[in-house]
């Protein structure tokens, strides 16, 4: 069996890169990185669903689901305005 790392993984199953920021020791105030907001902001809508909130579901795949769900009304609620 072969060990993969989660960037490993990433990148030769949906051939995208993974890179982590890493911070200073000198670094003293808040540093927003470009498109970090984007993901924290996505996690953030998350968390207004009842059933996200929290880890409900036995099996990854409901949370999947459930994640998908989520992101189909975000989308549609856009569409509609």
């Amino acid at each position: 069996m072969i060990m993969c790392t989660l960037k490993n993984h990433v990148f030769f199953k949906h051939h995208v890169g993974v890179q982590v920021g890493l911070r200073s020791d000198d670094q003293k105030a808040f540093v927003a990185l470009p498109k970090r907001w984007v993901v924290e902001r996505t996690f953030s809508w998350f968390e207004s669903y009842r059933r996200l909130s929290k880890d409900y579901e036995y099996l990854t795949d409901t949370s999947e689901t459930m994640i998908q769900l989520a992101m189909i009304r975000l989308m549609l609620n856009r569409i509609e305005k």
